[in-house]
């Protein structure tokens, strides 16, 4: 599925990767759940990151109920903007 959407959509962002579990091979920017995987390549938290200026993105936040309203919440915002802006929640 990542391979897909990083050809099709040249995205080369993710929200809510893990440095040692799934971050793409061809991902050159994510933002993480967790400050402390700043220490991994982490550029930021994916709840402050602002979603609207990424581009092409993906995005895959915790199966709890709470996260994915609060994400797929975000994802909507983020197109409320005169930027180029594609999300891909899986």
């Amino acid at each position: 599925m990542m391979e897909a959407v990083h050809e099709a959509m040249v995205a080369r962002t993710e929200v809510f990767a893990s440095p040692r579990i799934n971050v793409h091979k061809h991902t050159r920017t994510y933002y993480s759940q967790y400050p402390r995987d700043s220490v991994f390549g982490a550029v930021g938290s994916a709840w402050e990151a602002q979603w609207g200026q990424l581009g092409a993105y993906q995005f895959n936040p915790e199966y709890t109920a709470e996260d994915l309203y609060r994400a797929l919440k975000k994802a909507i915002n983020a197109t409320k903007t005169t930027e180029h802006v594609l999300g891909v929640g899986i």
